[in-house]
């Protein structure tokens, strides 16, 4: 698996900083969300595309491939399991309305915790398309507005060594992205703290020696 993590949980970073993070956990890459306290990272294909072709694509999944085709591009596409894609059979239904199924970015916590779905069960019905794995971690709190309190990955219930037990045995070989939002939830711990615990959980199989 190639660890990483969403820059999400340290908005305040830049480039050099957040890379500096995940050099030293030993990481094999960032999930560019937020630099500076600013989440306008789309302004690059804006200013090359304009944002009304953008806006206008209608069949995007179509329009992107021509264009990547076109231009020669590695790059692809990914969908989020996110909204109403919360478990295996929305996911399906996607997959199967289109004329080529799409890549899956899985936010293994949303189907976890929205669509009630134990994760290995998803993901044994979707892991042919999924090339980039979200998680966190949450408890059950019921004086929360939404029903859940964020823990440090490890001390909540989502079932994360069953998911990345299953992970490893099938080979996954994809990103896995740690999704710490204190970009949204600036009362969270800082990120270095969140890795720490995937450190100390010995998630980071492969990683260096944190000083």
């Amino acid at each position: 698996m190639q660890w990483s993590f969403s820059t999400l949980g340290c908005p305040e970073y830049t480039l050099a900083e957040a890379m500096a993070l995940a050099a030293r956990f030993g990481l094999n890459g960032i999930e560019l969300r937020t630099l500076r306290n600013h989440t306008r990272l789309s302004e690059n294909l804006e200013k090359e595309f304009g944002d009304s072709e953008l806006r206008d694509a209608g069949n995007f999944l179509g329009w992107w491939r021509d264009l990547r085709a076109t231009r020669g591009w590695e790059v692809d596409v990914e969908i989020e399991t996110h909204g109403l894609l919360l478990n295996a059979n929305h996911i399906l239904k996607l997959q199967q309305s289109l004329a080529r199924p799409v890549d899956i970015l899985w936010d293994s916590h949303h189907t976890w915790y929205k669509g009630e779905e134990d994760p290995l069960v998803t993901w044994a019905a979707i892991r042919q398309w999924v090339r980039h794995i979200h998680f966190k971690d949450s408890k059950a709190a019921s004086s929360s507005e939404d029903g859940l309190e964020h823990t440090l990955p490890g001390y909540g219930d989502f079932p994360m060594e069953a998911l990345f037990a299953r992970l490893n045995e099938d080979g996954f070989r994809g990103a896995i992205s740690l999704e710490w939002e204190r970009f949204w939830c600036p009362e969270l711990p800082h990120l270095e703290t969140a890795l720490r615990a995937c450190s100390e959980a010995n998630w980071f199989l492969h990683q260096k020696k944190v000083v």
